[in-house]
């Protein structure tokens, strides 16, 4: 199964939305609500959890800019079921996947 991490709402206006930290590696194990990335805004910091329990995958990397609700990345239970997922993407969805791929 396949549980999106998506960037939440957390205020009224926000804009300028910023990964400052992604927690694991690529293909590492999480547990359901385990930290696995932190945002920031001008005026708050967020921790980012694990929906599910299963292998997180990110779609972005550190100081990249994101609008509420961008996908972040994902939980999986095989890395085969990520490249998949990755290939159903919208180019620059599926672009951001492979460059970080490259730089793991």
């Amino acid at each position: 199964m396949i549980s999106e991490i998506r960037i939440p709402k957390l205020g009224m206006t926000q804009s300028d939305i910023t990964v400052v930290e992604l927690s694991r590696k690529d293909g590492d194990r999480v547990q359901k609500d385990e930290k696995i990335a932190v945002i920031e805004t001008a005026k708050v910091t967020y921790e980012i959890q694990a929906p599910a329990a299963g292998l997180v995958f990110y779609l972005k990397k550190v100081k990249d800019k994101l609008n509420i609700g961008a996908l972040l990345g994902v939980v999986t239970d095989t890395r085969e079921e990520f490249d998949t997922f990755k290939t159903a993407l919208p180019a620059e969805e599926a672009e951001a996947g492979r460059a970080l791929s490259c730089l793991r």
